[in-house]
């Protein structure tokens, strides 16, 4: 994903590496990375399919409903009768009725997503089904991701700090000055510092 990110410096209008780019991060779980990925790539060719495919699950995904309506009218100005355009309109209305209430207030939205012409369109609903369990998966796939992170922090933050030298039988003093030692670390790494000796230290 790295070179992906590098070619983006570097040719930034280069579609197929903003797809690319996308589809690695959404496989990845990074799906603020993916739909920003998307966006870049519809900004370089608006009517892209797959880009536009890729763009209203991942904003759906997100939560990000008002740029998942966005989508889904640049899906319907591409074609009338397009399914994920129709598919996810209709679930938002349904579960979010909000939506609608913003899709009414808003003329050019209103004129496009409420268009009699993308309105009694038939699909299959397995399509449908397909439709949303895939930004369900995403979604998961997202917070697992997520939660590997904050557990790999949390070790980090864990981290053993090992004695730098052999004590044999050590005194109070010695262990004041193992502890002296010590502190500079602590505090440069900015962890809690939880003593223990054990007898493989001393």
């Amino acid at each position: 994903m790295n070179v992906y990110l590098k070619i983006t410096e570097l040719e930034p209008t280069l579609l197929n590496n903003w797809v690319r780019l996308g589809d690695c991060a959404s496989s990845n779980g990074d799906l603020v990375l993916a739909l920003d990925a998307f966006k870049q790539a519809l900004s370089i060719r608006s009517g892209h399919y797959l880009c536009l495919d890729k763009a209203i699950t991942l904003s759906y995904a997100l939560h990000d409903l008002y740029s998942c309506l966005h989508f889904c009218a640049m899906g319907f100005h591409k074609d009338k009768r397009f399914a994920k355009s129709i598919i996810f309109r209709d679930n938002l209305f349904k579960n979010h009725p909000w939506t609608k209430c913003i899709v009414e207030s808003n003329p050019q939205l209103y004129s496009i997503l409420l268009s009699p012409e993308t309105h009694g369109v038939p699909y299959d609903d397995l399509i449908k089904d397909e439709a949303l369990k895939e930004a369900r998966d995403l979604l998961k796939v997202s917070r697992k991701n997520h939660l590997e992170k904050q557990k790999l922090s949390k070790l980090t933050e864990e981290e053993v700090l090992t004695c730098p030298d052999k004590l044999n039988k050590p005194t109070f003093t010695e262990l004041c000055q193992l502890l002296l030692t010590l502190l500079p670390i602590v505090k440069k790494s900015g962890v809690s510092l939880h003593l223990s000796i054990s007898s493989s230290t001393v």
